[in-house]
């Protein structure tokens, strides 16, 4: 599994935004599995591609979401098999 996780994105945002934000893990053997979360909410609409290395698999999830009002703090990316990673939050006024 990786012990390594990137996400791109903005880290702010103003309310009525859209943001995009991706996550990609470093190469892992097994396939790592990606999640997401929005104030705690899971994100069932997550776009996932799998590439195929040498040495295993680079994962890479993608979510696209509109800040409103029910989104009001953070949106977190994180391993499903293994949450020992720091998230990645989106923080918007």
């Amino acid at each position: 599994l990786s012990n390594k996780l990137w996400i791109h994105g903005p880290s702010e945002a103003p309310r009525g935004n859209t943001v995009t934000l991706s996550c990609e893990t470093d190469v892992s053997n097994p396939k790592s599995e990606l999640s997401w979360t929005v104030d705690g909410q899971p994100v069932e609409k997550a776009e996932e591609n799998v590439r195929e290395t040498t040495d295993g698999w680079i994962t890479t999830s993608n979510i696209t979401i509109t800040l409103n009002r029910q989104v009001n703090s953070s949106i977190h990316a994180s391993h499903i098999k293994t949450n020992r990673f720091p998230v990645h939050s989106v923080m918007h006024k």
